[in-house]
């Protein structure tokens, strides 16, 4: 009862729930990465820090905004690609295998570029303001570099480094792979 009586002026304060709204304006597009948007992006980010590929990240940050313009043309399942995506950065970000030169190029700028069109939901960009454009594609690049941001600021110990990374690896693979099969399995009764 102490509890619902100190959460009480928190729902006083709350505002209307709105689904599937866009941002439009820099804040709001800042912090607006939903989860289906996270996991992609991480797990593609993740990949390129094991690999160790740095040079990719400006090319997939790049891509995000193109993802944006092309989310017309893909419609309202980008989010299920993007997350199949990420699902297959997660798995080799685990496994630690490395794919032929430009294989991790390709799957991280598919995945970003997928990641992107996920982001309004197949509207395209025209259904944001330019500031949260921007702020949508800062926090992408954002979410991109943090893993390989943790690679380089541990670096002092390569190996449970490498290690720490390819397990998070695991983890964004199951959690992918969990999120992959709750949306094909649909409602719930």
């Amino acid at each position: 009862m102490r509890r619902l009586a100190r959460a009480a002026p928190l729902l006083l304060l709350a505002g209307p729930a709105r689904a599937h709204d866009l941002p439009q304006t820099f804040v709001e597009g800042l912090l607006f990465l939903p989860g289906v948007l996270v996991l992609p992006l991480l797990s593609a980010g993740l990949m390129v820090a094991v690999a160790g590929r740095a040079r990719l990240l400006p090319s997939a940050a790049l891509a995000v905004p193109l993802g944006l313009a092309a989310a017309p043309l893909l419609g309202l399942n980008a989010d299920l690609l993007a997350l199949g995506g990420g699902l297959a950065c997660a798995l080799l970000a685990a496994s630690g295998l490395p794919l032929a030169r430009r294989g991790h190029g390709v799957l991280a700028l598919a995945t970003a570029l997928l990641a992107g069109a996920a982001a309004t939901y197949g509207a395209g960009w025209r259904a944001m303001e330019p500031p949260a454009l921007l702020a949508l594609a800062l926090a992408a690049a954002l979410l991109l570099a943090l893993p390989l941001a943790i690679r380089w600021t541990l670096a002092r110990w390569p190996g449970p480094v490498r290690l720490a990374l390819r397990v998070a690896g695991a983890w964004l693979a199951a959690i992918s792979a969990l999120a992959l099969a709750l949306t094909f399995a649909g409602p719930l009764p």
